[in-house]
């Protein structure tokens, strides 16, 4: 560890140790990966004192086994970032929760950043492309809160996964360009809480999360239900106030809606949509 550290130093700053410990890609005990841990940090620190140590990124939020790593020893002073890997199941709620507790962990460890390095699905066509706005959106209620990385797994097409954004040749797949619109709309934005909704699904099964940025609000609003959903498209009506909007479907199309005072009334399924707020 000490020798790598010490090539790349002041060219690679940031070193995971270790890959999904609490699964068969370790296969030692956590009483094991500890002493790991505890060596790995010494020799990296000593190696390059600027080096960003990052325990190893844990298959799910892995909760138990961070927790049993940094009950004995000086584990929890032997990184600087929690890591962890997690391709959630949907409807959102219980992603929401394993973020909100993986920052509240983070912090009895010593106030430490949650970076989540890999998420994705392998799928094909809005199947992934909802995936990963929903996935992203729901990440960004926990920016500056403790979480602000979400790294997407991966770029390119794998045939064993399907999980890139883009094909082995280069060309994009759709949920580059949702990737795409959700970063254009979203950059540097801050969660301002849910809009209020009307009629559409059941109470409960509709997300419409606000965010505020730089030159509008953005509300994203989708379906909460298992993916993917086949159900018809119905409508819902969104409490947006009198200021001028524009919305956008889930790769950044221009899309109708019909306002109504305050409110407007928009497509809603398990493809987010946006609705864009400018400010005046």
């Amino acid at each position: 560890m000490g020798k790598t550290v010490k090539h790349f130093a002041g060219r690679i700053k940031y070193w995971g140790i270790w890959n999904k410990p609490n699964i068969g890609f370790f296969m030692g005990t956590a009483d094991r990966y500890r002493e790991v841990l505890e060596a790995a940090h010494a020799a990296a620190k000593e190696a390059d004192p600027n080096c960003v140590v990052l325990f190893g990124g844990t298959a799910g939020f892995g909760f138990d086994f961070i927790e049993e790593v940094c009950s004995k020893g000086n584990a929890r002073k032997c990184f600087d970032i929690l890591n962890v890997h997690d391709y959630p199941p949907f409807p959102e709620g219980n992603y929401y929760l394993e973020l909100r507790n993986a920052t509240r962990l983070a912090r009895r460890l010593g106030k430490k950043e949650v970076w989540v390095t890999e998420t994705g699905r392998g799928a094909f066509g809005d199947q992934q492309a909802a995936f990963l706005a929903r996935a992203f959106i729901i990440s960004l209620i926990f920016r500056n809160k403790g979480i602000n990385r979400v790294f997407w797994y991966q770029m390119f097409y794998d045939p064993r996964e399907a999980m890139g954004l883009l094909f082995e040749n280069g060309r994009r797949r759709r949920s580059f360009y949702a990737y795409k619109t959700l970063t254009h709309l979203l950059e540097g934005a801050r969660w301002a809480g849910t809009a209020r909704t009307r009629g559409g699904p059941a109470k409960g099964r509709v997300f419409a999360l606000r965010y505020r940025t730089r030159n509008s609000t953005v509300i994203a609003v989708w379906r909460n239900t298992t993916l993917p959903f086949f159900g018809e498209e119905e409508k819902v009506k969104v409490r947006v106030g009198r200021r001028p909007l524009s919305a956008v479907d889930l790769y950044g199309n221009e899309i109708s809606v019909t306002r109504d005072g305050r409110w407007v009334e928009i497509p809603c399924s398990w493809r987010p949509v946006y609705l864009v707020l400018r400010r005046r």
